[in-house]
């Protein structure tokens, strides 16, 4: 089962994902410290652990969710 300890940098894509630096429960350097992996959590994420982290995202259980903002590069 994979557990998720904690969650960093939480913020929306157009799609209404969330990109997030996640740290699983396996997942340290070999000092052991938590190694953060990038994570696109969604709604409908084909893995329960993601969409619990979706939920919890949304929820803010890791704090707040950075808004998705339209750059100028997008529009050109």
């Amino acid at each position: 089962m994979t557990v998720i300890t904690d969650a960093r940098n939480g913020r929306y894509n157009e799609n209404g994902t969330i990109s997030v630096e996640v740290c699983f429960d396996n997942n340290k350097t070999e000092d052991g410290v938590a190694l953060y992996l990038p994570y696109t959590a969604a709604v409908h994420d084909p893995a329960d652990y993601g969409r619990q982290l979706y939920a919890d995202l949304v929820a803010g259980k890791y704090g707040t969710v950075t808004p998705f903002t339209v750059t100028p590069e997008m529009l050109t």
